[in-house]
């Protein structure tokens, strides 16, 4: 039986130790319109600027089509794509917009970032993973969606409703690159949990953080080598050790769009900036929120001391009603940035008479306002309890 705690005593104490707790947020300024940074292990948030504010990715948005590629669609790495004209087909940005952005959304455009993929090119899908993320290549893009999806259109119909699903209620792609369109939107927040998602596969870790990847032979052109656009991964000014990834972009509409990852000490932070104007300055300051979030200490707090707990349950058949009791204090672990309310639930294990002193009996765990376990400590019974005597008669 799982049973939430709604002791007045204990209320009063989770109230005065954990409920009226205030994280001490990152004290960092960012040119960036918008930006978040939250530990990629356990979803907490340090640090919100317009987090919720829905904005153009720009190139950011290959992070979801890179995810989806290759946590949902099952898609086979070693399978040889051949691109079609509609994933390799250019117009102007001019165009488009005369045409108020009727034309589809994923056509590619002159001066964007492409590999020059040519139509009947045949490339292995790996080989278009790594040139989508590494070298941030539209047409690249494209011909993944076209592979994984059937059609382009196909591919952003399934990659939409996979994001939703993972909770991004406010982004809407329009095509798997990011080129820009007035409809396709995100948030700064949708992005961290984007990322989030796809940092938990290791092929896609391997790839994000690829400085160099040389693009084998094909039958229309020579190989080639991709060269990584994110400078936190490259030796120079802005190289940061603990970075591994993840994404750039940039449009005229969208400005610099910036998503990285970094971990230092065991744990992992994703840090998104959305629209910083300056190139240079969207790697300083992503620097400047990974450096003020890993130098905070790590501290503990007691919750609840050892001792015996104010609830109790009722066993068939037992005398009187089994008490619960801590053996050790109830401490929780947290870096300021990250401090959360936390809410106490006592999870009763199933009992047989007789219970002695210091015998299990359940659990509390405790869990953040959405529902994350943060920690999970045992219970134990206070005092004995035996089979009341009405019951043996």
């Amino acid at each position: 039986m799982v049973r939430r705690i709604k002791w007045a005593a204990l209320l009063c104490l989770t109230t005065c130790l954990v409920g009226c707790l205030e994280a001490e947020p990152l004290a960092v300024d960012v040119a960036a319109e918008a930006a978040l940074v939250m530990n990629a292990d356990t979803g907490a948030i340090l640090y919100e600027k317009n987090a919720r504010q829905e904005m153009y990715p720009a190139s950011i948005t290959k992070i979801a089509t890179a995810l989806y590629t290759l946590e949902r669609s099952g898609a086979n790495l070693d399978a040889v794509t051949v691109a079609e004209q509609e994933s390799v087909g250019f117009v102007t940005e001019a165009a488009k917009k005369r045409s108020n952005y009727s034309l589809p959304s994923h056509y590619l455009e002159f001066g964007a970032t492409h590999m020059v993929i040519h139509r009947g090119e045949k490339i292995p899908l790996r080989d278009l993973l790594y040139g989508m993320m590494v070298y941030s290549a539209d047409d690249a893009s494209n011909v993944i969606a076209q592979h994984v999806g059937g059609s382009i259109s196909g591919f952003m119909k399934s990659l939409n409703a996979y994001v939703n699903e993972l909770g991004c209620d406010s982004t809407h792609f329009t095509n798997p690159h990011g080129l820009h369109h007035p409809d396709h939107k995100t948030t700064a927040y949708d992005m961290a949990i984007l990322t989030r998602e796809a940092l938990k596969s290791q092929r896609f870790r391997d790839i994000v953080s690829t400085t160099h990847y040389k693009r084998p032979k094909t039958n229309k052109q020579d190989s080639m080598t991709l060269v990584q656009g994110n400078l936190l991964l490259r030796s120079g000014k802005y190289r940061y050790p603990k970075a591994f990834g993840v994404k750039t972009g940039f449009t005229s509409a969208a400005q610099n769009t910036f998503v990285a990852a970094a971990e230092y000490k065991g744990r992992t932070l994703i840090v998104v900036l959305m629209k910083t104007e300056e190139r240079k300055q969207m790697f300083a300051d992503a620097i400047k929120l990974f450096e003020a979030a890993f130098d905070q200490p790590l501290l503990e707090r007691q919750l609840l001391g050892a001792g015996p707990l104010p609830y109790q349950t009722r066993v068939s058949g037992a005398s009187r009603s089994v008490r619960a009791a801590l053996q050790e204090p109830l401490t929780l672990r947290y870096y300021p940035a990250e401090e959360t309310e936390v809410v106490a639930t006592l999870e009763w294990t199933p009992m047989e008479l007789p219970i002695t002193v210091g015998d299990d009996i359940g659990h509390i765990v405790l869990t953040s306002p959405d529902g994350r376990e943060l920690k999970r400590s045992p219970v134990v019974a206070h005092k004995s309890v035996r089979v009341s005597v009405v019951s043996r008669l």
